[in-house]
């Protein structure tokens, strides 16, 4: 049979096209996936194949059922030959991969895809690889088999991981080339603005918070432009420089993420910072960096790369980061502390309460009193880090109390909200650091009400990570009345560590996903409890 002639050949096209239109609806939590992890390929692979996984699977036992259902029902109608069984296998594909794609749509997404310049490429390039690959398929197909020749198209979903791959390996010429673009029309930029003040702000934990609180008080004599919500790649940089900075602004702020060596000092290189501000130093994405020393050096690369008289805040409660702070040579290093005389700033007397933290803020040998809607002693690190930043560049000590008067609890990072049905939530679901949850649990700790923790554990700690976990649930027993483990991830580990500690095994509730655990509230939280959401994790871990 010439499958290129004739109906055959339209046939295979059309079949080609119908194919590729539906695997990119298939193919959407696997790019969600891909953008989340920052279009990775080993992370993507690792995520995929983590025993804990369920994307993949599903899409493996669905292309089975279509099989399987296929077969059988080809085998129970054989007497009843015609050609329609021939399109049985695509009736049942479509049905079974219809629901799948509704069900991934309708559910409730921490982060949805975002269909950017890059995805939309990413998508074209994907779908002719699939046309390609599809037409390729079924021409063999119709080659070697008499019946059911379509039954290959169950296969083309198992192939969705290696085909994006494919497609963002085809891509990378193109995205190198307009990365590049974007990046020096930013340089160009920044370039530009000659009067300009740029501050770089890193560390393993805090960077958010304490870029959000220096913004804050420098706004009390300068118009501040800073880096969104957690936006501390080079694209996202970029993309603020861009769109975000203009001409009459005075001060702009950028946040610097890292997980490989080498990180910060890219960013270094686009952005020249004057100035920096050193949070913390810990072991958050140690998997990717493999030792604490190795996230020394990253984060001492905004260090090294300050201008000649720029001003470097260290954080002196962070043992590595104030033997950092000792080893450098900048004449303008500074670094403050909680109850340090001879720090730069410091603050006493810090009391933690549901309404907010008071402490004494000694400022140029001035002892303030000042009261704060943040939560937490770390939250007064971030805070006299800022205050120290904000002193040294002109703000008088009036606007700097002034500021700190304004400051918001920062989205996410222990946001105490009060609900309408009078449970009290402590929002800490962006922080997914080891010291980070240790602050929580003492914030929670202030409160006098059953308190309640909802975990899905620590994440991105290599090999410690189990051991970690273990040791989050030791410490979440010494504080919380009933916990909610979220995941399967680490929940073994957790609640092994709280029945370890003597929690009660009654008061540990395990649910596979956040979505379940929300729907239990009404029935699992009464008026003035205290509810501390630990470490939200993305969709790419569920």
């Amino acid at each position: 049979m010439n499958i290129f002639c004739g109906l055959n050949f339209v046939k295979l096209i059309l079949c080609a096209i119908s194919n590729s239109i539906l695997v990119c609806f298939i193919a959407y939590k696997f790019l969600q996936i891909f953008q989340l992890l920052n279009y990775k390929s080993a992370n993507f692979l690792k995520t995929l194949f983590n025993k804990n996984s369920k994307t993949l699977i599903r899409v493996l036992i669905l292309s089975l059922i279509t099989i399987y259902c296929t077969m059988a029902t080809y085998i129970l109608l054989e007497r009843h030959s015609g050609e329609f069984l021939n399109y049985l296998p695509i009736l049942y594909y479509i049905y079974f991969f219809s629901v799948y794609i509704y069900d991934i749509h309708k559910e409730n997404k921490k982060i949805k895809l975002k269909y950017t310049s890059r995805v939309v490429r990413l998508l074209i390039c994907f779908g002719l690889i699939i046309a390609i690959n599809t037409l390729v398929l079924v021409a063999i197909s119709f080659t070697i088999l008499s019946h059911l020749q379509y039954i290959i198209l169950a296969i083309t979903p198992i192939l969705i991981p290696l085909q994006i791959l494919l497609a963002n390996i085809l891509l990378q010429p193109i995205e190198l080339l307009i990365k590049r673009f974007y990046i020096i029309k930013a340089k160009r930029k920044l370039a530009g603005l000659k009067n300009l003040i740029k501050i770089g702000i890193t560390g393993s934990y805090g960077k958010t918070s304490t870029k959000f609180i220096l913004k804050t008080l420098l706004d009390e004599k300068y118009k501040v432009c800073v880096t969104p919500a957690s936006f501390n790649t080079p694209m996202g940089i970029t993309k603020t420089i861009l769109n975000a900075l203009l001409p009459d602004t005075d001060i702009f702020i950028a946040e610097m993420g890292a997980r490989h060596s080498g990180d910060i000092r890219y960013l270094c290189e686009l952005i020249k910072p004057e100035h920096a501000i050193l949070t913390s130093i810990g072991n958050q994405h140690l998997e990717t960096f493999k030792t604490i020393e190795n996230i020394t050096h990253t984060k001492y690369e905004l260090i090294e790369n300050l201008s000649v008289n720029g001003i470097a805040v260290f954080n002196g409660n962070d043992k590595l980061v104030k033997s950092l702070y000792e080893k450098t040579n900048l004449s303008g290093k500074i670094y403050t502390a909680l109850n340090d005389k001879q720090a730069f700033i410091s603050a006493e007397n810090v009391v933690v309460t549901e309404n907010g933290t008071t402490f004494d803020l000694n400022i140029d040998k001035n002892i303030i009193t000042c009261h704060t809607l943040l939560l937490g002693e770390h939250n007064i690190e971030n805070l006299i880090m800022a205050v120290a930043l904000s002193y040294k560049l002109g703000l008088s000590i009036k606007e700097i109390i002034n500021g700190i008067d304004k400051i918001k609890p920062i989205e996410h990072r222990l946001e105490l909200i009060k609900t309408e049905s009078g449970v009290i939530i402590l929002d800490d679901s962006y922080n997914a650091s080891v010291v980070g949850t240790e602050q929580a649990l003492k914030v929670l700790s202030k409160f006098n009400h059953r308190r309640v923790v909802m975990t899905p554990g620590i994440i991105e700690l290599g090999s410690i990570e189990k051991q970690e976990n273990y040791k989050l649930g030791s410490k979440i027993a010494t504080v919380a009345d009933l916990v909610l483990i979220v995941n399967k991830i680490h929940s073994q580990e957790i609640k092994q560590g709280l029945i370890d500690s003597g929690f009660n095994k009654k008061n540990i509730l395990k649910f596979d996903t956040l979505i379940s655990a929300q729907t239990e509230f009404k029935n699992i939280l009464n008026a003035g409890d205290v509810l501390l959401i630990m470490n939200d994790l993305p969709d790419n871990f569920i």
